[in-house]
């Protein structure tokens, strides 16, 4: 067997290149690269995790040399009499073999491989050593590669703080990960977790006073991994903001503008709000983001939960944004002497055959700007689109950073371009700033192993983009949507401003708006396009703006 893999690549691979993210405040997000972040030490395992895998999966562990002699005549034994295959002999050590250097062929070659490698292995690492490396590599199930993980993913916690119960139930998976993970059949997990705790009572790790500890509904407190969503798009971007080429074995440092206590409370509370509206959100996927008034990024929601897709559609999705467009075309409006208070017939209209109907086809007849704003009035919208040229609209919308094709024509003035919830919170970001220039920014800072500072974010005087006249109106006007508008039902702070937005047939759902010293943007829609359950941006993603502006006014 001359092709057997080389072990020393197992020893020590800390000298190589790594990439980490990092909060604001220096704490790790993820690290990528040679060395694992998501690994854990053998020191950090609890003794009970421990025991639960060795009742379950090997209980010779520490005395066998990487082969269970016995183990192999047993499930002979076993299989013959039952004429099936019903148990199986392989340790940990040849699992861990297979894992690191093995395909799934099963063929007599690869056995052989399989159990020469699992006598290296002993030969070359301990059992504690051996042990931790089967753990961080093995897969949990939803997505979760390593016991640090699954601890995160199910129950929220880090690997030292798991209890007896939760310990069984992790053990319990390793079996067949996709069918016991406690995200899909919870059930069938805890029935396998029972076998556990039966295995290490007959192996002498605990008695049956234990098995009190056993829960039928066991705490699970899902991570959905937001942050792995910010680390990725760090990650994926960061070499952008170098001046020069990263050189060979150049390791990376990155601080972001990431709030770990907005970022932790964000996914807290997101996570309660798609649990209280599962029924009524179903298969629709969320975004969400909340900036600084200068553009730069505290906290993302990329979709409900990363392991399950790290599609992020807060960055990457572009989707029509509806009426969220509205507050341009008024403050294009503004610019041609429009006031808050001028009043315009709100009727059908028909632009040579297009009739852009108001929500329910209900019209109001003389109305002022401020009412048709808070009301999201398509017609009024359109009729001010074409008083003030679509010329100006579209100049307006590039002072904010948000780019249209021409050959829309008026149909720009309701959102029928498509934008990045990203772009249309930074646009918004804008006017929380009293109309400042803006360069939204997640980066604050990037630094090499040697702490050479490669890339640092300096805000900058870019001036203002409205006059401060017109920054007041559509202040107003956004705190009306509010009080008297079609978010004035959600139960948001009187403070906070903000604008609704749904796109046809209920595809996409928004609401973006500030208050105190943060912009947040909502969206919520299906991956497909097709239609949601009429969700409009009045109710559901008003709702959750509300609920995390409450906590940012109240922090």
């Amino acid at each position: 067997m001359q092709d057997l893999p080389n072990l020393e690549q197992l020893h020590d691979n800390s000298k190589l290149p790594t990439i980490e993210v990092r909060y604001s405040n220096n704490q790790v997000i993820k690290t990528y690269g040679a060395i694992n972040g998501d690994n854990c030490e053998f020191y950090e395992i609890p003794q009970h995790l421990i025991n639960a895998v060795i009742s379950i999966e090997d209980k010779n562990f520490f005395s066998h040399i990487g082969i269970d002699f016995l183990a192999i005549l047993r499930a002979f034994y076993v299989n013959q009499k039952k004429g099936y295959i019903a148990q199986g002999a392989s340790t940990i050590t040849q699992q861990l073999a297979k894992l690191l250097f093995l395909d799934s062929d099963k063929t007599i070659k690869r056995k052989i491989q399989e159990l020469l490698l699992s006598f290296q292995l002993e030969r070359e690492f301990t059992k504690e050593q051996i042990l931790k490396m089967y753990l961080n590599r093995i897969y949990f199930g939803s997505g979760n590669y390593g016991i640090k993980n699954a601890a995160q993913s199910y129950f929220n916690k880090d690997i030292s703080q798991i209890n007896l119960n939760e310990a069984t139930i992790l053990a319990a998976i390793i079996k067949a990960p996709s069918k016991l993970s406690p995200k899909i059949n919870p059930s069938l997990a805890q029935e396998r977790a029972f076998l556990v705790m039966k295995n290490m009572i007959k192996n002498g790790y605990i008695d049956e006073s234990n098995i009190a500890e056993i829960d039928d509904d066991a705490n699970y407190q899902y991570d959905s991994f937001q942050r792995f969503y910010i680390a990725d798009l760090v990650h994926r971007n960061f070499r952008n903001f170098l001046a020069l080429d990263p050189k060979d074995n150049q390791s990376f440092y990155i601080n972001t503008t990431i709030d770990k206590d907005i970022q932790d409370n964000l996914q807290k509370i997101t996570y309660n709000f798609l649990k209280r509206n599962k029924n009524k959100i179903g298969k629709a996927q969320i975004a969400v983001l909340v900036m600084d008034k200068n553009g730069a990024l505290k906290a993302l929601i990329g979709g409900k939960d990363y392991q399950e897709s790290q599609f992020n559609r807060a960055i990457d999705a572009k989707r029509q944004v509806g009426s969220l467009l509205k507050a341009f075309v008024y403050l294009a409006a503004f610019e041609q002497g429009f006031k808050t208070d001028d009043i315009i017939i709100d009727q059908k209209i028909d632009l040579n055959g297009w009739l852009p109907n108001n929500y329910g086809d209900k019209y109001y007849g003389s109305v002022d700007l401020k009412t048709a704003f808070a009301k999201s009035l398509n017609s009024v919208a359109i009729q001010l689109a074409k008083q003030s040229s679509l010329d100006n609209i579209i100049d307006m919308l590039n002072r904010f950073g948000l780019f249209v094709n021409k050959d829309d024509g008026l149909s720009i003035a309701l959102g029928s371009s498509a934008f990045s919830l990203y772009d249309i919170t930074a646009a918004y970001a804008i006017i929380a700033n009293q109309g400042q220039a803006l360069i939204p920014s997640y980066i604050k800072n990037i630094v090499d192993q040697d702490n050479n500072n490669l890339y640092s974010h300096f805000g900058s005087d870019l001036g203002n983009v409205i006059d401060y006249q017109s920054w007041l109106m559509i202040d107003d006007l956004l705190n009306e949507v509010v009080i008297s508008g079609t978010a004035s039902n959600s139960g948001i702070d009187h403070n906070a401003r903000g604008k609704t937005g749904t796109s046809q047939e209920f595809r996409d759902a928004w609401f973006v708006g500030y208050g105190g010293e943060h912009v947040i943007g909502v969206w919520i829609g299906n991956d497909d396009y097709s239609l949601t359950n009429k969700i409009s941006g009045g109710n559901l993603p008003a709702s959750l703006f509300a609920d995390i502006i409450s906590f940012l006014l109240n922090k």
